[in-house]
């Protein structure tokens, strides 16, 4: 897999925000990118190398292999993503936080 510094640094930006709970708008300002899309677009990807690796993948949205959502009162653009805490602590693991 192509692990990327902007990958590996999109996780552990991530990672810190506090619970690991985060907005894909905070997560883009984070990065450095325009808007919350192509915060989807990078984590989305991300998710798909993560979960093709794994051989593990939950629903139809990439992003729920790595992530849970919690989408109930917020337009797309302010879904609340957790890191999910078997990704934390494989993070913790491999040293990338």
């Amino acid at each position: 897999g192509d692990m990327s510094e902007t990958k590996r640094k999109l996780l552990s930006v991530h990672y810190h925000f506090p619970n690991r709970r985060a907005t894909m708008t905070q997560i883009a300002n984070a990065m450095g990118w325009p808007d919350y899309r192509t915060g989807n677009l990078h984590y989305g990807k991300l998710a798909k190398l993560i979960g093709d690796q794994l051989g593990f993948h939950f629903g139809t949205v990439s992003l729920n292999s790595i992530c849970e959502f919690d989408e109930d009162r917020e337009p797309s653009e302010h879904w609340v993503l957790t890191q999910r805490p078997e990704l934390a602590e494989a993070l913790e693991a491999l040293g990338w936080t």
